[in-house]
């Protein structure tokens, strides 16, 4: 009785740690491990950083036209209260004399605050809007490392679905040469073949079984990339539930090679004419040097003055001070600095530009490139294909005169090579007509 009860318990735990180890499987499908990396993905969440930055600049930037309050205590003790010396006449002393005395008290205690507002800095005005413009930029970037994101993560994705489809031709390979082997075996010991079509056969299959483990190994190694791109720790298990030829099947390679290439929609140009935009803030920042500033301030303090400690006695008098009034502050004359300063932003907006149309003609080098290479892609796996159906239907054939008689090993063995050469043609085809999509779906924004 107590050992049926221990093999139920063995059981029930087996089962529920198969069952955890299956939860503990990670499936994505292409789009689920895209979004997924936008969350998690390292460059990804450095972006956010960097657009969170952004959002305090400009906070920084607005707080310096409003008001700016500040608090001051001071506490004096003189240890030897200054001397003066008055003429001793004042006091009916000889004219030409001078007595000493001693003004004030050796305790002293201030507290204030004061109130700055700036009324006008044209600098001012244009860092705020410079400094909005970059938060847009920011973004911009943002948008940037998303699409950069999901492309590497496609990458990496498909690389897994390229080493799983290598191995399942390889596997299938297998089987054809052990059918094959195995029926030559009988026609060797029957003494109809000599021992070196089996042997040959069976180096054959060793090759096809090393070559599986390599894939294998590329699977696992595929994989870490994926899991890497994601932004996933290497200890977790992941699944990708999408498979090659369906995602080769929703390709509309029409519509991508005949959609018109609108360059201003492309994040490169964008961010290319918001640093234009930002040099021309630091053009006009220079020249804002020339206008005056003007600001406002208010002041209130409290100072108490005693020759004993005794500040926190109420029945003593603390004595008020207020005063208000306006800074001007009108720039004449720096040696020529400030134009020397506003020509280098000058020449610096000259260069940006230039560089925004090199921007330009080079995305569009770039489009006409990607559509190209899509094209060709396109059409090399349609010959892969065809080249691959006609690989397979002479292998099958063979495979046939073979069990008939009418074909020798050699045959064999020479189709199954130009089998295996053609399946890597094909997966190799696959891989780049996949490879072009993501380059000419990046350049059009339909990422």
């Amino acid at each position: 009785m107590r050992s049926l009860v221990k093999v139920n318990l063995l059981l029930i735990c087996t089962i529920a740690l198969l069952n955890a180890s299956a939860q503990d499987v990670k499936k994505f499908s292409l789009k689920e491990a895209q979004d997924f990396a936008v969350l998690n993905n390292f460059n990804a969440k450095l972006s956010q950083i960097d657009i969170e930055a952004a959002n305090k600049s400009v906070q920084e930037a607005v707080s310096i036209g409003l008001p700016q309050v500040n608090a001051d205590v001071a506490y004096q003790d003189f240890l030897e209260i200054p001397t003066s010396l008055i003429p001793a006449e004042v006091f009916g002393g000889p004219s030409g004399t001078f007595e000493t005395v001693q003004f004030g008290t050796k305790y002293n205690l201030t507290a204030g605050a004061t109130v700055n507002q700036l009324l006008f800095d044209g600098s001012y005005i244009i860092g705020v809007q410079g400094a909005r413009k970059f938060k847009e930029k920011m973004k911009q970037l943002g948008q940037k490392t998303e699409q950069e994101v999901r492309m590497d993560v496609e990458q990496a994705y498909l690389t897994v679905l390229i080493a799983m489809e290598n191995k399942q031709f390889l596997e299938d390979n297998l089987g054809n040469i052990d059918s094959t082997l195995y029926e030559t075996e009988q026609l060797y010991q029957n003494g109809f073949l000599e021992e070196s079509a089996v042997d040959q056969l069976k180096l054959l299959a060793t090759t096809m079984k090393n070559n599986i483990s390599k894939a294998d190994r590329m699977i696992e190694t595929t994989e870490k990339m994926l899991k890497f791109q994601m932004g996933m720790s290497m200890e977790d298990e992941i699944e990708v539930t999408d498979k090659l030829e369906a995602l080769y099947e929703g390709i509309d390679a029409e519509a991508l090679s005949t959609t018109n290439f609108d360059v201003t929609k492309n994040i490169e140009y964008q961010l290319a004419e918001t640093e234009l935009i930002l040099t021309n803030y630091l053009v006009r920042l220079e020249k804002a040097k020339y206008l005056p500033s003007v600001g406002a301030y208010l002041n209130y303090q409290q100072q108490a003055q005693r020759n004993q400690w005794n500040f926190f006695d109420g029945d003593k008098d603390w004595f008020p001070t207020t005063v208000w009034g306006v800074r001007l502050s009108v720039p004449i004359w720096d040696s020529f600095k400030t134009p020397a300063k506003v020509r280098q932003a000058q020449l610096n907006y000259m260069k940006v530009e230039e560089a925004k149309r090199q921007t330009e003609k080079g995305l569009n080098l770039q489009y006409e490139t990607a559509k190209n290479d899509f094209q060709n892609a396109y059409t090399e796996l349609e010959t892969a294909k065809e080249g691959l159906y006609l690989a397979q239907k002479i292998h099958d054939k063979t495979l046939i005169k073979y069990n008939e008689g009418v074909s020798t090993h050699l045959d064999i063995m020479q189709t199954e090579n130009q089998l295996l050469q053609n399946q890597a043609s094909y997966i190799s085809s696959l891989f780049e007509l996949m490879k072009a999509k993501s380059e000419l779906s990046k350049i059009l924004v339909t990422y």
